[in-house]
């Protein structure tokens, strides 16, 4: 069963593992997209989230070590900060296909440069992990999407697309996304 944790949590973790960096001197970019993001900002209602996934290129192999000891000493995940929405290594594929804007979080880390997707990074990944539920079977992704849609300002089908159309996002594109909200419009008349 997965270690589901808090935004304290995995900020507490981010702190050790930034302590554990700088006796190394060693320094690592993170960029923060999916469940972590979303706490962040407010916006999973759950508070809580598995790991930190980081648009980053692999880690060497004493980064993540540190990070498996600071998920062993944390009660987390091992893999609480990975890059597995990163395939094959190739950051730059990620970034023009989510075309992000990263907010600088200052937490006061000294050997950990951390950005968290803006909510409209968040919405375009959302948005395709989400109309792949099928195929991946997860569930957290379409939830999410909707309390996106509603921390924008977007509470029904006709805000959605008013707000898709300001974002230049074809909701169509993503069917099972699109009908699923139409199926949520619905229940709630």
């Amino acid at each position: 069963m997965e270690k589901k944790a808090s935004l304290n949590v995995l900020i507490a973790c981010l702190k050790l593992l930034d302590s554990k960096l700088s006796k190394t001197g060693t320094s690592i970019e993170v960029k923060a997209v999916g469940g972590f993001a979303l706490l962040y900002h407010g916006i999973r209602k759950d508070g809580y989230t598995v790991d930190i996934d980081t648009v980053s290129h692999d880690y060497p192999t004493e980064v993540t070590m540190l990070i498996h000891e600071v998920g062993t000493a944390m009660g987390t995940e091992a893999e609480w900060l990975n890059n597995t929405i990163v395939d094959n290594n190739d950051v730059a594929a990620v970034e023009v296909m989510l075309e992000p804007f990263w907010e600088k979080a200052d937490l006061g880390l000294s050997h950990i440069t951390l950005y968290v997707a803006d909510i409209e990074t968040l919405l375009r990944t959302k948005l395709i992990v989400a109309d792949e539920t099928e195929i991946t079977g997860r569930t957290q992704d379409m939830p999410d999407v909707f309390d996106i849609f509603v921390k924008m300002g977007a509470y029904d089908s006709k805000s959605r697309a008013a707000l898709c159309e300001k974002l230049d996002i074809d909701l169509s594109a993503y069917p099972t996304v699109h009908s699923h909200l139409l199926e949520m419009d619905t229940a709630n008349l």
